[in-house]
């Protein structure tokens, strides 16, 4: 194991946490804080405004001055906001406490995407990344147990006030870390002109399958609980489970793959993927009674697991290192389109017709949309 290898298990699973922390946070801080439900809305809404501009911008200085530099400025910044939310007495400081949090999460994320890419050869790119992401979705799982049993132990301030010291680990030890590409990766060091990804088939055709793709995981992920407890009365428990089931399915699954492999058969994967996706909210959609939604549920978090890492490792695995930040950075803004635009859509069907699972017939067509794109990339492939 190199210590770039290194440096990102032990990196990842803290990134996760910190994608989970307002979730995770909300109802503490709202109660500290005396905040309102809009007021804590406008709080999650923000980190997650500056999700796709600081992706996009990190992506242009990640290749402009390298990742470390970019790494070491992203958790520092994580360090000071979640300091400030344990200093914090008012929802001024709150919001640019979170605005420095959304900020440095992303600039970490670009940089952590770009090293899973260069940390190891082509032919095992698609295990390293399911592998990456399992540790990383783990961190994010694990984090509601952890933070609470940290605040309870050592009580609100000091317990983020421990967490934001623990979020300079990977700050040291990003500086012994060798951040630069390695021979293996089979792309060149040379300055190539953004232009070339776009006149890649592979980042179009790619992008948009990620961007019909991501609101399939997010509405799942995000309506779980509201689709098993629709089925009637009582199903509160149930809809508890089917959520923990949906995201134990999901890293597991990224698990399997990770060590399983694909054997270089990675678009016909994502076909199969898509596939199963499109059957998975057509199901949706038409099952009734809480075990069978329940267990579509489950299914979903299996199938969607393995979809993020192995496509991210097929639209950067062509890609010259020196673009490798401005791609990372391009593929969430495809990402930053479906999350805001689809989900939107699958709420207003809801709402219009009074049943959620009507709603997902928007997902239905986004999946159609992703399966076409798959076979198309794989028919580009050949």
């Amino acid at each position: 194991m190199t210590n770039l290898q290194a440096f990102l298990i032990v990196t990842l699973p803290l990134l996760g946490i910190v994608y989970a922390l307002l979730g995770t946070l909300k109802l503490p801080l709202a109660e500290r804080l005396q905040l309102d439900e809009a007021r804590v809305g406008r709080l999650v809404a923000a980190f997650g405004l500056m999700v796709g501009p600081t992706i996009m911008a990190c992506g242009f200085l990640t290749d402009a001055l390298g990742p470390k530099g970019v790494f070491l400025a992203g958790m520092a910044a994580i360090a000071l906001a979640v300091f400030l939310l344990s200093r914090g007495r008012g929802y001024a400081a709150a919001t640019v406490a979170v605005l420095l949090l959304g900020a440095g999460w992303s600039a970490t994320v670009n940089v952590g995407n770009v090293l899973m890419r260069i940390s190891v050869t082509a032919e095992h790119l698609t295990r390293a990344m399911n592998f990456y992401e399992f540790v990383f979705g783990f961190g994010a799982f694990t984090a509601p147990f952890l933070l609470g049993l940290l605040l309870k132990r050592a009580g609100f301030g000091a317990g983020l006030s421990i967490l934001a010291g623990l979020m300079l680990v990977p700050a040291g030890m990003a500086l012994g870390a060798d951040m630069s590409p390695a021979v293996e990766t089979a792309v060149s060091t040379a300055s190539v002109g953004v232009s070339s990804l776009f006149a890649s088939k592979v980042f179009w055709i790619a992008g948009f399958a990620f961007l019909f793709y991501v609101p399939i995981e997010s509405s799942i992920a995000g309506w779980a609980t509201t689709l098993v407890t629709k089925q009637g009365p009582g199903g509160e428990r149930a809809a508890s489970i089917a959520l923990s089931g949906f995201w134990l399915a999901f890293m597991g699954s990224r698990l399997i793959v990770s060590i399983v492999g694909v054997h270089g058969k990675e678009l016909y994967f994502l076909l199969a993927l898509s596939l199963a996706c499109v059957a998975l909210m057509l199901a949706v959609v038409g099952f009734r009674g809480r075990a069978p939604v329940a267990a579509v549920v489950v299914a979903c978090g299996a199938v969607c697991g393995p979809v993020f890492p192995t496509l991210i490792g097929v639209f950067l695995g062509g890609v010259d290192a020196s673009l490798l930040g401005r791609a990372v950075g391009f593929f969430f803004a495809f990402a930053s389109i479906g999350w805001t635009v689809l989900p939107a859509a699958i709420g207003q069907v809801a709402r219009k017709t009074d049943n959620i699972q009507r709603g997902f017939t928007v997902a239905v067509a986004s999946a159609i949309l992703f399966a076409i794109l798959a076979g198309t990339l794989l028919t580009t492939s050949k």
